[in-house]
């Protein structure tokens, strides 16, 4: 029972705790608002809830957790204007809705500031960790970690827009991401969308949907100093088909995106064949599942190449690098900053140079485009950057 403490750092500031259970554990319940309270100190997470609806925790603080700070399940859950910091695992982890019927959870996370977690579990583990169906990340501020920013896995219809996430992965800086999406095994998990992100100072990868991840959309978001330190693309979609990457704008990247490719294993094709007899041959036909229409193509599937080297679409992105030349590789396309190695790519109007596109002030990092950018005429469907909009509220 002794510790011994080296050092000539004041130590008025040490606490120890023996608290083994979450400081507060909300279960099967509902209709409860917990506002403004420091949660502090623990070997545990920090709050529980359990089963429960309309539950919202606003402006709270939580820090010093061995596990992670909120772990959520259930429906219509809410966690607001919040400050999540020193944890051991994840910062949030939201579990709800059905993945059979796909009645959505409706949880969100909502301008929160989420930061310095994973000290304790370094691999797998995110400041927002999202299973289910039904969620939204908005507007939150994730940064300075061991590994991902925001995780995504086994989940439908997932909205994650207008965050801030920078300083991370620090210690999977070689197959990590900021945000990672992992639902390859179950290609029915559709409607995930990236939208209108600013990711900056990203030392590997900024979006990942890996491992056969399938029917993902990236769209709207900043990309500054992404992937530069290990020599790695903004975007990789590593095996997946069926996504859709447009109207991203990508700076000071060494390249815009990747189309990996996973080994022809045999066990993908035992999981595949499984939802294949679920949903195939006409049964998706009044089940929930038939507005996806991704899916549904997918399902009609014959060679097994298809399946291992599916489509994606990358379209009406630009990459601005004029501090670093783009990465050459084999199957990378100088003029755009592509990497194609499945070599079944679709591409349309992307653009990469080293001349400001119209970036209203580049040199402070103001990302927002003159209305009268050069980028307009040379991609004339390319929508104006959201820049003002992206991270936590003023």
């Amino acid at each position: 029972g002794l510790i011994y403490y080296l050092g000539n750092e004041d130590l008025s500031g040490l606490k120890m705790t023996t608290l083994e259970s979450p400081i507060l554990v909300v279960k099967d319940t509902s209709n409860i608002s917990i506002e403004g309270i420091e949660f502090s100190f623990g070997r545990n997470h920090g709050i529980v809830i359990n089963n429960c609806e309309e539950i919202t925790i606003n402006k709270c603080r939580l820090s010093n957790f061995t596990k992670g700070g909120i772990d959520a399940s259930g429906k219509s859950i809410r966690i607001l204007d919040s400050h999540i910091h020193g944890v051991g695992a994840f910062g949030i982890r939201l579990k709800g809705g059905n993945l059979s019927t796909l009645v959505p959870a409706d949880n969100e996370v909502i301008n929160c500031h989420i930061h310095d977690f994973g000290w304790e579990q370094k691999s797998q583990m995110g400041g927002v960790c999202i299973y289910g169906v039904g969620h939204r990340v908005a507007h939150n501020e994730i940064h300075d970690a061991t590994h991902f920013g925001v995780l995504i896995r086994k989940s439908n219809d997932v909205t994650v827009e207008f965050n801030e996430i920078y300083d991370l992965p620090k210690y999977h800086k070689l197959d990590g991401g900021a945000l990672y999406i992992g639902t390859g095994s179950t290609p029915q998990c559709r409607g995930i969308r990236i939208i209108n992100n600013y990711f900056h100072d990203i030392p590997t990868i900024g979006v990942y949907p890996d491992n056969f991840s399938w029917g993902v959309e990236i769209s709207g978001n900043v990309f500054y100093n992404v992937g530069v330190e290990a020599d790695r693309a903004a975007i990789d979609v590593n095996g997946g088909g069926e996504c859709r990457t447009f109207n991203n704008l990508m700076i000071d990247c060494v390249q815009m995106y990747r189309q990996g490719t996973r080994p022809k294993e045999e066990r993908w094709l035992e999981t595949w064949n499984l939802v294949i007899e679920k949903y195939g041959n006409g049964k998706i036909k009044n089940t929930p599942h038939e507005k996806y229409r991704d899916f549904e193509a997918w399902l009609t599937k014959k060679d097994e190449d298809d399946f291992y080297r599916p489509v994606s679409y990358v379209y009406n992105n630009v990459l601005f690098h004029p501090s670093s030349d783009i990465l050459s590789e084999r199957h990378v396309d100088i003029k755009s900053g592509i990497k194609d190695n499945s070599r079944m790519l679709v591409t349309k109007n992307n653009w990469a140079t080293k001349n400001n596109p119209g970036l209203r002030n580049y040199e402070e990092g103001d990302f927002n485009l003159n209305i009268n950018a050069s980028l307009f005429n040379k991609i004339r469907e390319f929508n104006p950057i959201l820049f003002d909009k992206m991270g936590r509220y003023k």
